[in-house]
């Protein structure tokens, strides 16, 4: 269907309201609904989310246990085929949080029990408000040291030198702040602003946050975890230090007191070393070839057992001077308010944890859920980590966050619904009221040496960079700078570089877009007359003023390369010439693109009285060309590429791409 125009004097709006403009678009084919997005507003829609439940008694009722969403699956469990699969993936995940609840606190400057509290109260909480049946939250390793930096930068603040010998106290609790409670306000906090962004509905923000600044960030904190660990698996004291640059500072403490090294620590540190990487990577491979249903064995607890019966046995703590957990006191913690005032001074980190905490779970869930064939709730997934982390914050714990890891494994056991997560809490809490005790006499090294052999994953991932910059040069650039950013500078500063360098790149892709031309070789007939003489031209973005310049210099070069093709023009040569803008990538022009194509097509009709032609073009941009009179006394509508071929004629051998110069400028993708 083709819409055309060739008098000058017919008004913008009479042709908007021609029935051959409408007919291309709406009347294409009459068995089709003609559909437009709802560009309904950001402020109207909170507004229509808070007024919509008080329109009556009934919708206020629904639109509250809608933040329940146990009450819909629970009523309809199958005991005959969830309960088995659910109770497998219960009890190893929960034997999978001990262990990482216990390393992961020590990470984020706190006990080891605040962890187990923490690895019970988080799944517990979720089990009422999520929608994924399978996210594990809990411990993460990015988060547990995003924690640990804030904790240290308050301590320094509030306590100056004397930070360091409280942080070693046994008993803490006797000042107002201290490390447990700044660790559970930032996770009220964090709670709080992921609230604040389900209700605006702000998760749209995401969105920036892409998969390489993800990654490069989260290994770049990796790095910092790695470095935070070497002390304790070295067996020796550092100076605790914090600010831009503080990893070579804690480097070049290393390198000073490496000769100080504790040779009992070093070896039974590499000794777990090697049981988790070889029972992980070559004994559970080799069993579950032989076994029906994957089996996860949970390598970190066994590690962590043995040694501490070793080290109770043969007092590693008093003999050989080996640090050791220490007191772990047994029970529940009672509920209290956080330290409020706290509130500013975590807010920044709070942000970034609820960016990367969002962004992460919101991915996890939906990758799961498409591969298991059920759907999620976003909007109801960012209350659930919400309530979570608020809820969990009234009690001593630090932020939580979901984990790959221990998802995976809820997958691979069978889980079916949350209620694995009640028999990991049941799990947990048998541990924190009877057995926590007996982790006294637990090496750190161990836990230490637990930590670092899960960043293995994170490190992997370097083998991606390859294939990430032949896919995308500026997404490997984006994932290279997030790392460095992260590493020179510090996690939190890291963090806020990664985001401005991957703004940036979206301004580097809008200013300088890829394009290309592709124009008709000539070809005479018996006459030597030149048949057909085309250029199909297409910009690869939306057309703005960031960009109009670069659309001209296109355009111009395309022109020269289209008329440098060209044979020299007779007074006799009756063929046309015809000139394509496919506008399938050019989703918004503004003021200064439109004049860029005015310039363009002005330039082309003098120098080759071309017939101008629009392909796969939109509604709103026929209505914006037309009103800005951006054509003289030809221009033509097509609703794709094939059309014009077909419209002018063009037989099926000159059709072929052999007879086509490609005229191409590919900046980096």
């Amino acid at each position: 269907m083709v819409v055309k125009c060739k008098n000058d004097h017919l008004k913008a709006d009479e042709i908007l309201k021609s029935d051959s403009t409408k007919l291309m678009i709406r009347q294409r084919n009459p068995d089709f609904e003609f559909i437009e997005p709802d560009n309904q507003g950001i402020v109207k829609t909170v507004i229509q989310e808070f007024t919509s439940p008080c329109k009556s008694g009934h919708d206020f009722l629904n639109s509250f246990l809608s933040f329940f969403p146990i009450l819909q699956w629970l009523p309809k469990y199958s005991i005959r085929d969830n309960l088995f699969g659910d109770i497998i993936a219960g009890i190893t995940v929960g034997v999978l949080h001990v262990p990482q609840g216990i390393a992961y606190a020590l990470l984020a400057g706190i006990k080891p029990i605040n962890g187990l509290y923490m690895s019970f109260f988080a799944p517990l909480f979720y089990m009422f408000f999520g929608t994924s049946m399978h996210c594990s939250l809990g411990s993460f390793a990015v988060v547990s040291l995003m924690t640990g930096v804030t904790n240290e930068n308050i301590m320094q603040k509030y306590y100056g030198i004397n930070a360091t010998d409280i942080f070693e106290m046994n008993d803490y609790s006797i000042y107002q702040i201290n490390p447990m409670t700044i660790a559970s306000t930032l996770a009220f906090t964090v709670g709080i602003c992921e609230l604040i962004i389900a209700l605006l509905r702000l998760d749209f923000l995401c969105v920036y946050f892409s998969d390489p600044l993800v990654g490069g960030f989260t290994t770049g904190a990796a790095v910092h975890v790695l470095a935070s660990q070497l002390d304790d698996i070295m067996g020796i004291k550092l100076t605790r230090v914090s600010g831009p640059g503080y990893l070579f500072v804690v480097i070049y403490q290393l390198a000073l007191k490496v000769y100080q090294s504790n040779l009992w620590t070093l070896g039974i540190s590499a000794c777990a070393a090697v049981f988790l990487i070889v029972g992980k990577d070559y004994v559970t491979p080799a069993i579950n070839k032989f076994t029906p249903v994957k089996i996860v064995i949970p390598y970190e607890l066994i590690v962590m057992i043995v040694t501490t019966i070793v080290s109770h046995t043969y007092s590693w703590h008093g003999i050989h001077s080996i640090p050791v957990v220490g007191t772990v006191p047994k029970g529940l913690p009672t509920p209290h308010l956080p330290q409020l005032h706290l509130i500013p001074e975590c807010l920044p980190t709070a942000l970034a944890i609820t960016i990367v905490t969002i962004a992460v779970h919101i991915s996890m869930a939906k990758m799961i859920a498409k591969r298991l064939n059920y759907s999620i709730d976003s909007s109801q997934e960012m209350y659930a980590v919400g309530f979570t982390s608020t809820l969990s914050g009234l009690f001593p714990v630090f932020p939580c966050s979901i984990a790959l890891a221990r998802t995976m494994v809820t997958v691979e056991c069978g889980a079916k619904t949350l209620l694995s997560n009640l028999l990991t809490a049941f799990l947990l809490l048998s541990v924190i009221m009877w057995f926590g005790p007996y982790f006294e006499s637990l090496p750190l090294c161990i836990l230490s040496t637990v930590i670092v052999c899960a960043l293995r994953p994170m490190f992997l991932k370097f083998k991606d960079l390859p294939q990430l910059w032949r896919i995308s040069k500026l997404d490997c650039m984006i994932w290279i700078t997030s790392f460095a950013a992260t590493v020179c500078i510090d996690v939190i500063g890291g963090f806020a570089v990664s985001i401005a360098f991957a703004l940036f790149t979206v301004i580097l892709r809008t200013q300088w877009p890829n394009w290309g031309a592709k124009i008709t070789k000539p070809v005479l007939s018996e006459n030597g007359i030149t048949l057909r003489r085309t250029c199909i031209f297409k910009f690869e973005s939306f057309l703005l003023f960031t960009n109009a310049e670069r659309f001209k210099k296109a355009g111009y070069q395309v022109l020269n390369s289209w008329t440098g093709h060209l044979p020299r023009i007779r007074e006799d040569d009756k063929a046309g010439f015809y000139f394509v803008f496919d506008c399938s990538a050019l989703s918004q022009i503004d003021t200064m693109g439109i004049n860029a194509i005015k310039d363009v097509i002005s330039e082309i009709q003098a120098r080759t009285k071309a017939i101008i032609y629009y392909a796969n073009t939109r509604e709103e941009l026929i209505d914006l060309l037309l009103y800005s009179k951006v054509a003289g006394s030809h221009w033509e509508f097509v609703s794709s590429v094939d059309e014009f071929l077909t419209l002018i004629n063009l037989r099926p051998f000159q059709r072929n791409e052999t007879n086509f110069n490609l005229v191409e400028d590919n900046f980096i993708k």
